[in-house]
C-alpha cells in the first residue's frame, strides 16, 4: 500500500478549508496534517509538520500565499504547492 500524502492548506476561511480537509481525506491518498489561516501560520505549519503538498490561497493576511511560499524555499524538501486564487 502507498503512503498518504500529507498536506496542509492555509485559506482564511475556515469553512473552505474544513471542506478541502474532507475531500481529499476522502480520496484516501491525503491525510491533512495542519491548516492555517495566515502565512505566517502557513510558514510554522510547514516547518514544523514538514508536508508533501501545501494547498494555499494566494490572498492570505499577514504574508500572503505566494511570498510564504518564496520563504519556505530554504525548506528541505520543499513541498510541491497549489496555489488557490480568487
Amino acid at each position: 500500500m502507498r503512503a498518504r500524502r500529507q498536506v496542509v492548506i492555509a485559506d482564511t476561511h475556515q469553512l473552505w478549508r474544513h471542506t478541502l480537509r474532507k475531500v481529499l481525506e476522502g480520496f484516501g491518498a491525503y491525510c491533512v496534517v495542519g491548516e492555517a489561516a495566515s502565512g505566517a501560520a502557513l510558514l510554522e505549519q510547514a516547518e514544523r509538520m514538514r508536508p508533501d503538498i501545501i494547498l494555499t490561497d494566494a490572498l492570505l493576511p499577514v504574508l500572503d500565499g505566494i511570498e510564504a511560499l518564496k520563504r519556505l524555499r530554504g525548506v528541505a524538501p520543499m513541498p510541491r504547492a497549489l496555489v488557490l486564487s480568487e
